[in-house]
Parts: structure tokens; C-alpha cells; sequence
């Protein structure tokens, strides 16, 4: 605090409700007397407009001398609306702002004005005349206080949560100026009702054009209706950190934590146990919402609340949030539909921002309540504020024709009006000349500076108004004078010559335009601004500030946060006075300088990497990737200048930060080229240090995200390139110390990826191999270590991928094992940590792997029982945090498995009622994110699987419907995306399901036609993968489709060529890993289709000759896996198929027998199979 003398610190102003408590106020006026303190109490205020006004305003003023303010905090002091307490705390808060104590009387939160300064509780000494004692104790603390001997204690909770989450001062500056704010009744009237309806939209949106009185409108609104308004943000997009998303998330949290009790328990749990999270600057805007804003306001909601107290978070300039030219990532997340409606009713929005069509569609179509460029709404308040601002108009004999004039050339703009005022009132003389009022902000914009530079703009005013045109907040006059070279009285004089359109803000030291839509004017970005000779060119700012900074920069030695604005922002400004930067020799010299002194960021004269990422953040939001040169150009220059490794490596790690960053926020193009260009920096330092083990892990990391970059496309040779990469240098690295953990975990990962590539691709024997090593690894960190959490849970993930490969070639019982060692290990785990929700849903995918190994054993009860497990963990999950997307997509995925088991056990209404809820889920998910791809594909799944229970259900045209919704999305998202070989895998899915519904309706032509159009997709895609199988696999499933429609056409020869290069496929596949019983029963189906032919051709030796090698294979499958059901049945059937074409009766009732015996035996082990019913109806036995 500074300093002040005796005499001023003296002097006391006591703010107080005269409702409420007014004896403690004047006990303590009686009280600091005594100790020698000049205290001023508004003892006589009885109503508003007397003399006491100005005593008032008086006492008020004194406080700009010295002097403390102290406000006692009652109910009615801090959430009345038209309370004089608040009009007082708003101007101190101003004027006085290191001179606030709030001493609370009664248990209440302190108005939005003050809420970041820590009261004084007072409240257990109330009422005095019982509590004489504690009141003393009391009032010699308040007398430290204002002696400046102590401060005011503050919790230590309160200091912690303020210092990570970083909340931003309430502006009262915009309160103090409501003074001469007038009209709008109309507005307050609509958002009292909105407040009072219970069944109103969440979002409350005030919306109009440049100067049309948004923001007055917004602070009028906090003045005039506190008790509901608990949070408020003014967005400024010329000050970085207002129109920062992730700071304005924080700054509204902290404002609730503050005046919301319960929710500031919650959000300090949260925030406390994660600190370094909410410090990370590059943590998504979404998540952040979520977790601070949306979770903590659910979990509030549980508890006893009044759901009639509305609370209403209002912002203002929503379309100055967030990066120029981007997404605006706060509309989204406030407009998004399944959010708003996972918070409590009582949570509302007041938003005001320009009609912009992009802040319509984000914010979900909500309707615009309050148009102020709707001429009806805007007519009656410009002609009220008229009249009350030009008193003398009366007099005027033309009145009317005045007023409506002024009115009609307002046009839309409130700051019109405004402005008017303030020229009519210096000069009454322009009132007898009313055809010469411009017309709107443009007109008035080029008559004012007309009249103040007839002659257009002199060199020292280009200078000025370049610098501020050019700055990204506003720039502090002292700074303007060191590059100008004016003094103080030269600055004083300009300002009066350039007229009140540029304006000094005394507290902060700062020059800014009266309204945003000045500079946008000058500059000739304001809709229909015709500046002409008044144009200013930004460019000789951006120079002007850029030579400043430059020598600033070298006639300093060290450097400590926060810089100075010309150093954090040199960057931006040298980028910026050029068109073409890297052409520029003095520009791109400086700016390849910057990054050497920026990069790696330690030792003398050296600076924050925030410098260069704040030129970075400049870039992107005004560049293209494809059609940026500048910056590209010189991290190329830097690069081949600097001569020291550790900075080129600072640079890729800066740059890596700077991928994950954006790519996270959907800028592909940008963090696409981050990638690579940190990449290529990592090889060449490799190449160039292969001793130094830190970077070959830094290239290790980066080789596994270009492999995961490519996974995702389904580039699954070019993933797999890129794993391997990865993977030798970890083996090298592990081979010379292999007590490093760190680097095993790192080996494990690169070894997991590839076995992930390997099963994508059908290669289980190769996908298990590194499964197996990756378990290796993990149960030797485990034994080192095992209290390692992170490392037991890990060794869990793969038990479970060696579980997969197992079920995937038909080895149950290994799979089963595998499985349940993962689960006891998750089941530890869990209860260690019973809050650990990460664990939980570990555990839950556990089960959800012994619920299909039941189910592949034909148990299905038992499949279910498992599956309505892991389904309660996901319904607990998602009822903890309703926002939470991967765990909705957990619970839509649990219901889907509920389903399947549901139409395998024939009970189909349960299993279309499990469908939909799963499709719902999905619905919903994409309403809100419909640019997300995976999204879309899991959706597409959703309506492919009411497709399926239609089709069991008999409902052929209903299923149709659903299969050309999963095709729809199919399609739109190929071509989006042609080389991305995951989604043609999807849409041949697709096709197939289209060729099997108009199969089994009779229209085998249209049939024919999807089939093949799943075979040509899978033909291209064998073609990209010659060595996939499972893409193979499905190419063969594509000849069997064509055959059986074929054969059902009569096509027996056309049908029996498609069979055997089905055939061919499937024994190429089952040679290749004879242990894979799926692909053994494959081939085994293939040939009983080719044996079928023969034996619809009459040529039974052939047709049996086949039918006994389907007998040989299953007999063998069943051997080594009697519980698969699968094979289990089509033994049966292989059975009753040699039945049909063997002459000898011996022979024929042999099989019929073991068939019936086969079928018997499943009935009684209770196995249930979709093809089970049909075996029995053939032999004719019942149940």
C-alpha cells in the first residue's frame, strides 16, 4: 500500500444502508473520533436529489486526498438495486482502490465492484450492546487496520484460489460513467421478466451494431439488478487478457467461488488438487469450462438451494472473445445446448455482442431478445435521452423538428446520440442549424475530425494515432512520449486539440479511443466507413513501436516478468511493419534476433519464450498456414543462424507446446506444420549430437505422434513407419541403461502402439509379439515398483491387449485369463482410490471384455450380468459429470453391448430400447460437436445398430432407414476425408448392411449393387495394404455377399467364380496363422458355399468332397475351443449339410445323429446363439 501522511490517512468515509444495522455505523463514527480520526457519516440522508447530494459527493472527493473508505457490508448494502451504498462502493472502488475495508456486519457476499478484497467479519460482535467485549477486541484490529500497522487477514484459501486462477479486476470505471444513462427502461423490463419466467431460454442476448450502447446497457444492468448478477466479464478485444478465453473461464470462476459459497467449496477442491493443470495456459477452453464452471455448479446443485434465486453470469462483447478470425470458443461453450442444460436451472446468461451470424450459429441459434438496430426499439430511448441531455431544448421553437432530426440521424447508434450531446452542450449554437448535423457514426466521425484537422492530419497526430492503431492493448502515455519524443505538456495539448475522441486515462496512464468503432473508423475496418484523408495506415505504428522496442532491447541487459509492452510485444510489431517481413533485411535480421535471445531463455539479456508466442498467437489468428511466408521464413533463418544446439531444441519444444495447443483447438493446418517443423529440428540435432539421450527421447516422442497422426487418417503403413522409429531409438536408449524407468515406459508405449497398428491390420501374430513385450516391460517396472499406481494400471491396459488378440483368434479361455488378471488389478486399484474416476472407467472396460468373452461362449445371462456392471459404473460416471463427452461416449458404447446381448437372447424390445438410448446419447453429442469426425462415426454405428434389431424384428423398411442414416454419414465423412482409409472401412460396413437389408427384401438387384460397392472400396483399400488382413478379410466377406446374392439369382457359374476367390482369400489368411480360429471358420464357410453350389448343380460327389473338408476344419476348431459357440454350430449344420448329399443311409442317420446330439448338448449347457433356433427347427427338436 503506499504511503500516506498522518493527517490524510485520518480521514474515514463510512458507507452504510440506513435499512440495515445504521447504530453500528454510528457507534463506529463515535469510536474513531475518539482515536483521533475525522470521520464523515451520511447520517441525514433521507431521499434522493436534496442537498445532501452534494455533502455527499464531497465527502466522497476527499477520499482522492488520503483516507480510507470503509464500507459495512449488510444485505441491503451490497444487493439492493438503486442503493446509494453501491453508487459509493462503484466510485471508491475507482478512486481509492488500495484504501477499501468492507467490514461485514451480517453474513452476506460483497458486491461484484469489491469482490477480489477481503473483508472484515464483524458479524459475532452484533448486536454491540450484547457484545461489548468482542466489539473492542474488534475495533482495535480496524484501528490497526486503517493505521496501515496490519492488513486484513485474509484465508488462506481465498489468497490460493486468486493466485492460480488469476480472476481480472472489476471495471468500475464502467459503473461510474452511468451517471448521464438514460432510457432503456424497456430493456430492464424484458430482462426482470426473463429472470421471473421459470421456463425461459438459459441465454438472455442483447445484440446490436458499433455504438448502439451494448456495454452501457451492460453495466446499468449489474447496477440495476446486483442481487441476481454474480459474475461479469467486459470482453475487450484490445486487451489480450479480456479477450483471453481460458482467463475469462477463470475470472468468472473465481467470481462465483466468491459469492457462491457452496460452488467455492467445490471449485476449490478441484482446483486445489490439480493445480498445475489450471496453471497450464494451453489447457483446452471445453475442458476448462467444464471442470470449473459446469461440475462444480452440478454438484451445487444437489445441494438445498432456492431454485427461485436466479444467478445470472452476464458478458459482455461476446464477439470480442477469443482470437480474430477464429472459432469463438466462449459462444460455443456458452451456447452449447447439453451443457446449459447439465447446469442448474438457476444459472443463467446475460449476453451482449454485435449481430454477428457466426455468434448465432455458435451460441445455437438463441433467439436475440434485444435488438438494438431494430429502429422500433432504439427511436423512443434516442428522443428520451435528448430531451433530458439538451434541458435548454424546450426553449427551442423548432423543438420537434430538432428532436427528430437528431433521431433520424442517429440512425442506429446510441454513440451517436451521445456524442451529439456532448457537442451541443459546449456549443447550443449548432442546434440553429440543424441541416448540418451528420448523418450517423461515419458522418460524425469525418465532420469531427474535420473540424479539428481541416487540412487532414498533421505529422505528430499520424504518429499518435498510428501507435494506438497499431498497439493490441492500450499503450501508456509515457510510453507514447519516449517514442514520439513529447512532453508531458505537448501530449496535454494534443489531447485538447484532437478532441474528446481520444481520451487519457489518468489511472493506468493509458491513451484509448472513446469507442472501439474510432479506431475501426480510421483504420476502415467500421461497416461503411469512409475515412479518406483521415485513413490511418497501422503499418507505421507497428514500425514506429518496433524501432522503440528494438533499442529498448539492446540497452538492456536482463529482463524480469512482466516486461514492458514494447519488449512482450516486439515481436508482433516487427512482423507486422512489413507486408513481407522476410524480405525485409532490418526486419527479418531483428526478428531472427528476438528468437536467439528468446530461445533458449536463460542467462543475461536473455528473454521469456512468452515474446516469440505471443508473435506466434499474432500470426495465426491473422495468417493462413498455406499462405504465410513471414514467420515460416524466419524459423528458417533462425535456425540456419543459430549456431547453439540448446536453443534449436528450446525452439522444438516451443513449437511441440504449440501443437498440442492447437491442434487440441481444431487448427490442423497450423499445428500440422509446428509438428514437422519441430520434428525436422529434432533429426538434425540427433544427427548432429547422437550423445545427447534427452533429444533422441524428444525424437522418440515426436516419432510417436507423426505415427498417431497417421493412425488417425488410417495411414496404417505410415503409422507403423513411424512406431518403429520411435521404437529403435527407445531400444537403444533402454539397451545402455536399463534401470531407466522413465525410458522402459517410453519403450512400452512405442511397442504398444505397434501392436495397435498390427491388430488394425489383421496381423495378430505380430500385434501379439508386441503386446507380450510390452507386458514383459510393465511386470518389470511393476516389480520395482509396486505401489506404482500409473505403472499397475498400465500393466493392466496389457493383460487386456494380449486378452484382445487372444479373443480375436477365438482362444477363449486365454483371452479370459488375461482379462480377469487385468480386472483384479483394476479392482485393487479402485480401492486404494475409491475417487479415482480414471481407474473406474478402467475397471468398467474391463468387464464390458469378460462380458464378450461370455458371449463368444454362447452365456449370454452371464454376458449380461457382466455388461450391467460395467454399465453402472458408466451411468454413476456420467451422473457425477454430465459434461463429460468421453464418458457419455463410455455409456452410449455400455448400452450398445446391452443391446447386442439383449437381440442375441431374442429379447428385441429391450434391445431396440437399449439402441436408442445409446443413439440418443450420440445425438446429442453431435448437435453440440458436429465437426468432430469420431463423433459422427460412433453416431453412424448408432443408427447401424437400430438397423440390425429392425432386421431381427421383421421391420424391413424401418431398417432400411436406419442403414441409410449410417450411410449418409458415411459418405459425408469420406469425402471429407477420401484418405482417411478408417472411414472407407466404415462406409464398406455401411454398403454391406444396405446389400444385406435388400437381400433378405427380394430386390436382389439393388443388393448386388451395394455389394459392390463394398467390394470396390475394399479392392482400393487391399490395393493401399496388400498386407492387411483384415482388410483382406473383408474383401473375401465381399466375394461370399456377391456369391449368395448370385446364386440366389441362379447365377450358379457367376456365383461359384465369387466363392472361390473368396476361398482364395480366406486359405491364404488361414495358412498364414493356422492358430486363428476365426479365420479357420472363414474358410470353413466359403467352402460349405462352394459345396452348396455343387449341390445345387446336382453334382453331389463334389458337393460332399467339400462339405467333408468344412467337416474336417470344424471338428478340429471345436477340439481346440469347445466353448465357441460359433463352431460349435456350424459343426452341426456341416453335419446336417453332408446329411443332404450322402447316398448311404448308414452314413446319412450317422450324421443326422451327431447333429441332434450336437444341438441337445448346447440346449442343455443353456448356450443361446442367433442361429441356434434355426439348427433345432431342421432336426425338429424342441426346447
Amino acid at each position: 500500500m503506499p504511503n500516506q501522511s498522518n493527517e490524510r490517512n485520518k480521514y474515514v468515509f463510512i458507507s452504510y444502508s440506513h435499512h440495515e444495522l445504521p447504530e453500528v455505523a454510528r457507534r463506529l463514527k463515535t469510536d474513531l473520533e475518539a482515536l483521533g480520526y475525522e470521520v464523515f457519516l451520511d447520517i441525514d440522508r433521507i431521499a434522493a436529489g436534496g442537498h445532501w447530494d452534494a455533502t455527499l459527493n464531497e465527502g466522497l472527493q476527499r477520499l482522492k486526498d488520503g483516507g480510507w473508505f470503509v464500507f459495512l457490508m449488510t444485505p441491503s448494502s451490497v444487493r439492493q438495486s438503486h442503493n446509494f451504498c453501491l453508487n459509493e462502493v462503484t466510485w471508491a472502488s475507482y478512486h481509492t482502490r488500495d484504501a477499501i475495508l468492507p467490514l461485514r456486519l451480517v453474513p452476506c457476499e460483497p458486491p461484484l465492484a469489491i469482490y477480489t478484497i477481503q473483508y472484515y467479519p464483524i458479524d459475532d460482535a452484533i448486536p454491540i450492546e450484547e457484545k461489548e467485549e468482542r466489539y473492542l477486541e474488534h475495533l482495535k484490529e480496524i484501528e490497526a487496520f486503517l493505521s496501515r500497522k496490519k492488513t486484513v487477514p485474509v484465508q488462506d484459501e481465498r489468497i490460493r484460489l486468486k493466485q492460480i486462477l488469476q480472476p481480472m479486476e472489476f471495471e468500475p470505471k464502467r459503473l461510474a460513467v452511468l451517471d448521464r444513462f438514460m432510457g432503456r427502461e424497456w430493456v430492464l423490463d424484458g430482462v426482470k421478466k426473463w429472470l421471473q419466467a421459470p421456463n425461459a431460454p438459459r441465454i438472455f442476448r442483447i445484440g446490436g451494431g458499433p455504438g448502439t450502447g451494448k456495454s452501457a446497457i451492460a453495466a446499468w444492468l449489474v447496477r440495476e439488478i446486483p442481487d441476481s448478477i454474480r459474475a461479469i466479464h467486459f470482453c475487450d478485444r484490445n486487451n489480450t487478457d479480456k479477450s483471453n478465453v481460458n482467463r475469462i473461464i477463470h475470472s468468472i470462476a473465481c467470481q462465483l467461488a466468491f459469492c457462491l459459497e457452496d460452488y467455492g467449496r467445490e471449485l476449490k477442491g478441484k482446483v486445489f488438487e490439480n493445480e498445475k493443470r489450471y496453471l497450464n495456459p494451453t489447457i483446452q477452453p471445453q475442458v476448462l469450462f467444464e471442470e470449473l464452471i459446469a461440475t462444480p455448479l452440478v454438484r451445487v446443485s444437489r445441494t438445498q438451494r432456492n431454485e427461485n434465486q436466479q444467478i445470472v453470469i452476464l458478458i459482455d462483447g461476446l464477439d470480442e472473445a477469443g482470437v480474430p478470425g477464429r472459432e469463438n470458443e466462449l459462444a460455443r461453450l456458452i451456447g452449447d445446448p447439453e451443457l446449459q442444460k447439465a447446469m442448474p436451472t438457476w444459472i443463467r446468461w446475460i449476453i451482449t455482442s454485435r449481430n454477428e451470424p457466426l455468434i448465432t450459429f455458435q451460441l445455437q441459434g438463441t433467439p436475440i431478445q434485444i435488438d438494438l438496430d431494430e429502429e422500433e426499439n432504439q427511436r423512443a430511448d434516442f428522443r428520451a435521452y435528448y430531451e433530458k441531455r439538451l434541458s435548454d431544448l424546450h426553449k427551442e421553437p423548432m423543438k420537434e423538428y430538432l428532436l427528430e432530426t437528431l433521431v433520424n440521424r442517429a440512425e442506429r447508434s446510441f454513440l451517436y446520440c451521445e456524442l451529439m450531446c456532448d457537442d451541443i452542450v459546449r456549443n447550443p449554437g449548432m442546434l440553429r442549424s440543424p441541416e448540418k448535423f451528420p448523418v450517423g457514426m461515419n458522418g460524425y466521425l469525418s465532420r469531427f475530425f474535420s473540424a479539428h484537422f481541416p487540412q487532414g492530419f498533421d505529422d505528430r497526430t499520424i504518429e499518435i494515432l498510428s501507435l494506438m492503431c497499431a498497439a493490441v492493448e492500450p499503450l501508456k502515455a509515457d510510453l507514447i512520449l519516449k517514442i514520439t519524443g513529447m512532453k508531458k505538456p505537448e501530449l496535454k495539448k494534443w489531447l485538447r486539440a484532437v478532441g474528446s475522441l481520444v481520451q487519457y486515462e489518468e489511472k493506468t496512464d493509458t491513451l484509448r479511443f472513446y469507442h472501439a468503432s474510432v479506431l475501426e473508423w480510421l483504420t476502415g475496418e467500421l461497416e461503411g466507413s469512409q475515412p479518406d484523408i483521415y485513413e490511418i495506415e497501422p503499418k507505421e505504428g507497428h514500425r514506429m513501436l518496433a524501432d522503440y522496442g528494438w533499442e529498448y532491447l539492446q540497452g538492456v541487459q536482463e529482463w524480469e516478468e512482466p516486461l514492458d509492452y514494447a519488449i512482450e510485444n516486439l515481436g508482433i510489431h516487427l512482423y507486422a511493419s512489413n507486408k513481407e517481413p522476410e524480405k525485409d533485411a532490418t526486419v527479418r535480421d531483428r526478428l531472427v534476433e528476438l528468437f536467439k535471445k528468446s530461445l533458449p531463455g536463460e542467462g543475461k539479456g536473455r528473454l521469456p519464450v512468452k515474446v516469440i508466442a505471443a508473435l506466434l498467437t499474432y500470426v495465426v489468428a491473422r495468417h493462413k498456414e498455406s499462405e504465410e511466408t513471414g514467420f515460416k521464413g524466419i524459423v528458417d533463418r533462425f535456425l540456419k543462424a543459430e549456431t547453439q544446439p540448446e536453443a534449436k531444441h528450446a525452439l522444438a519444444a516451443f513449437l511441440h507446446i504449440c501443437y498440442d495447443y492447437y491442434s487440441a483447438r481444431g487448427n490442423a493446418e497450423w499445428a500440422r506444420w509446428m509438428h514437422q517443423r519441430q520434428h525436422s529440428v529434432l533429426e538434425e540435432l540427433v544427427d548432429a549430437y547422437p550423445e545427447n539421450t534427452g533429444w533422441k527421447r524428444d525424437l522418440s516422442v515426436s516419432w510417436n505422434g507423426i505415427g498417431d497422426i497417421e493412425a488417425k487418417r488410417g495411414n496404417l503403413s505410415q503409422a507403423r513407419d513411424a512406431y518403429e522409429k520411435a521404437l529403435a531409438i527407445m531400444l537403444e536408449l533402454t539397451e545402455k541403461d536399463l534401470i531407466n524407468t522413465a525410458w522402459l515406459q517410453d519403450l512400452g508405449v512405442s511397442l504398444y502402439r505397434i501392436g495397435d497398428i498390427e491388430k488394425a491390420q489383421g496381423n495378430l501374430s505380430q500385434a501379439q509379439e508386441a503386446y507380450e513385450k510390452y507386458l514383459a516391460i510393465m511386470l518389470k517396472l511393476s516389480k520395482i515398483d509396486p505401489t506404482n499406481p500409473e505403472w499397475l494400471r498400465d500393466l493392466s491396459v496389457s493383460l487386456n491387449q494380449i486378452g484382445d488378440i487372444e479373443a480375436k483368434r477365438g482362444n477363449l479361455d486365454q483371452a479370459s485369463d488375461a482379462y480377469e488378471a487385468a480386472l483384479a488389478i483394476m479392482l485393487e486399484l479402485i480401492e486404494k482410490d475409491l475417487l479415482n474416476t480414471v481407474w473406474f472407467q478402467d475397471f468398467g472396460a474391463c468387464l464390458n471384455r469378460i462380458g464378450d468373452i461370455e458371449k463368444a461362449r454362447g452365456n449370454f445371462s452371464e454376458a449380461r450380468d457382466v455388461y450391467e456392471k460395467a454399465l453402472a459404473i458408466m451411468l454413476k460416471l456420467t451422473e457425477k459429470d454430465p459434461t463429460n463427452t468421453d464418458w457419455l461416449l463410455g455409456l452410449s458404447a455400455s448400452w450398445n453391448r446391452i443391446g447386442v446381448i439383449e437381440a442375441a437372447m431374442g429379447n428385441l424390445a429391450q434391445a431396440r430400447e437399449a439402441y436408442e438410448k445409446s443413439l440418443a446419447i450420440m445425438l446429442e453429442l453431435t448437435a453440440k460437436g458436429q465437426a468432430n469426425a469420431d463423433w459422427m462415426g460412433d453416431l453412424s454405428v448408432s443408427w447401424s445398430k437400430i438397423g440390425d434389431i429392425e432386421t431381427a424384428r421383421g421391420n424391413l423398411d424401418q431398417a432400411r432407414g436406419a442403414y441409410e442414416k449410417d450411410l449418409v454419414i458415411m459418405l459425408e465423412l469420406t469425402e471429407k476425408d477420401p484418405a482417411n482409409t478408417n472411414w472407407k472401412l466404415d462406409l464398406s460396413v455401411s454398403w454391406d448392411k444396405i446389400g444385406d437389408i435388400e437381400a433378405a427384401r427380394g430386390n436382389l438387384d439393388q443388393a448386388l449393387v451395394a455389394y459392390e460397392k463394398q467390394q470396390n472400396i475394399m479392392l482400393e483399400l487391399a490395393e493401399i495394404a496388400p498386407t492387411n488382413t483384415d482388410w483382406k478379410r473383408y474383401l473375401g466377406v465381399s466375394w461370399n455377399n456377391i456369391a449368395d446374392v448370385e446364386a440366389k439369382r441362379g447365377n450358379i457359374d457367376r456365383a461359384l467364380e465369387a466363392y472361390n476367390k473368396s476361398l482364395a482369400i480366406r486359405l491364404e489368411l488361414a495358412e498364414k496363422d493356422p492358430e486363428n480360429l476365426r479365420w479357420q471358420l472363414d474358410y470353413s464357410i466359403s467352402l460349405s458355399g462352394i459345396g452348396k453350389l455343387y449341390q445345387q448343380k446336382g453334382e453331389f460327389p463334389r458337393s460332399k468332397e467339400c462339405f467333408l473338408q468344412v467337416l474336417d476344419i470344424l471338428r478340429t476348431l471345436v477340439a481346440k475351443a469347445p466353448d465357441m459357440v460359433d463352431s460349435t454350430i456350424e459343426l452341426a449344420f456341416a453335419l446336417l449339410d453332408l446329411y443332404q448329399v450322402t447316398e448311404n443311409e448308414y452314413e446319412k442317420q450317422a450324421y443326422h445323429v451327431e447333429a441332434a446330439q450336437i444341438a441337445k448338448s448346447l440346449v442343455d449347457a443353456g448356450a443361446q446363439h442367433r442361429d441356434l433356433n434355426t439348427l433345432l427347427n431342421r432336426l425338429s427338436i424342441d426346447r
